[in-house]
């Protein structure tokens, strides 16, 4: 069980194997179940403008929202 644990998604805008709407469609539902809790502000998602890869530009911004995450 994830919920009501911090949880980060991130997902790129082109991605081959996840449509955008259907990722977004699953936090959504995801967030529901996040909303019974007093945690709301737990589940965050992050639309990433690339590609289904790990590039560094893509690395800075997962590592730092995950320091964010983790309070440093």
């Amino acid at each position: 069980m994830v919920a009501p644990r911090p949880a980060l998604v991130f997902e790129p805008k082109m991605n081959q194997q996840a449509t955008l709407a259907d990722v977004r469609s699953c936090v959504d539902e995801v967030r529901s179940l996040y909303d019974l809790y007093p945690a709301k502000d737990a589940l965050k998602f992050e639309e990433l403008d690339d590609y289904n890869r790990f590039s560094p530009e893509t690395q800075k911004v997962v590592f730092e929202r995950l320091k964010q995450a983790a309070g440093f």
